[in-house]
């Protein structure tokens, strides 16, 4: 088998990787009703506006690993709810940030012993310094198959997202609220995420697991195009078209990623049919405002950014 060299990752433990965390091609799809509804966009009609003292409702209360993670507010319209049905999901059942909640302390209890045994290391993909750790790309030593596992000290991560706010509150970044949120919108069969196959621990490090996007980030997908010209304009067109559609989606969702920049969209697929996925929500809210936080890329100047939403 031709590929990448494989070197054994030497970390201790003594259990074996769940299978869900062998198969990275189980990714989620958008069908083609989703990619026309990407193409024409959501059509915002006046019904869906929402009144001007919506703002000023009160908030739901919080609950455990939330206090930061405000309710939208309950009484307000969503948009584009009848394209949302049309879709054939339905409307959450708990508020948007209780959802989130429950799947940040669902992914603390379900963390598992990591064995190196089961994936080799291939190489690192980038550093990540807020995480104050790696993004590194793994082969699965029994099928082959290639996964990318970001890898946090245990000191960082912490027990769960309550512990991790205790112990470093003044984060930019919450490692668990991007678990989390990703996990919601996989039970929201929302297509443009990175498939998450599980949270695992040895004595040092902690791994969350995810399918790898071959095609790497827009960056470098954009390196590889025609030079600008209708060509280019003609292969970026589909791109741009799933990331505004994707970025719809996630507000229809009641989700704001916070930092959505080139390095946190990566590419899948053929050139011919690449298909976008936004990674990297550690710095998302489910609030509908959100102030004097920081949000997004640092500037030269150390200025606040405004968020996406």
């Amino acid at each position: 088998m031709h590929g990448p060299e494989v070197h054994l990752l030497p970390v201790a433990a003594s259990c074996e990787v769940g299978p869900e965390a062998r198969h990275s091609d189980a990714r989620l799809q958008p069908d083609s009703q989703m990619l026309t509804f990407g193409c024409a966009l959501h059509k915002l009609s006046a019904e869906h506006e929402e009144s001007d003292d919506a703002s000023t409702a009160s908030e739901s209360p919080t609950v455990m690993g939330t206090d930061s993670v405000s309710s939208p507010d309950s009484g307000s319209p969503r948009l584009c709810e009848p394209e949302i049905q049309g879709l054939g999901w339905e409307a959450p059942v708990l508020p948007v940030h209780a959802q989130v909640a429950t799947h940040m302390a669902q992914a603390a209890k379900l963390v598992r012993p990591w064995n190196s045994s089961s994936l080799g290391f291939v190489g690192r993909l980038q550093d990540a310094p807020q995480n104050n750790g790696t993004v590194d790309l793994m082969q699965s030593l029994i099928d082959g198959t290639f996964v990318v596992a970001k890898r946090m000290p245990n000191w960082w991560m912490a027990a769960d997202d309550d512990d991790f706010k205790k112990r470093h509150s003044n984060a930019v970044e919450r490692p668990w609220l991007d678990i989390g949120i990703i996990k919601y919108l996989e039970s929201r069969n929302f297509p443009y995420v990175c498939r998450a196959h599980g949270v695992y621990r040895d004595y040092h490090f902690t791994y969350v697991i995810s399918s790898f996007a071959e095609q790497g980030d827009l960056f470098k997908w954009c390196d590889q195009g025609p030079p600008p010209g209708p060509k280019r304009e003609d292969v970026l067109s589909p791109v741009v078209c799933q990331l505004l559609h994707a970025v719809q989606m996630l507000h229809n969702l009641g989700v704001a990623h916070g930092d959505l920049s080139m390095e946190n969209i990566v590419v899948t697929g053929g050139q011919d049919c690449p298909q976008i996925q936004i990674i990297d929500f550690s710095m998302a809210t489910c609030s509908r405002q959100r102030c004097n936080e920081l949000c997004g890329k640092k500037t030269v100047h150390g200025a606040r950014n405004s968020c996406d939403r």
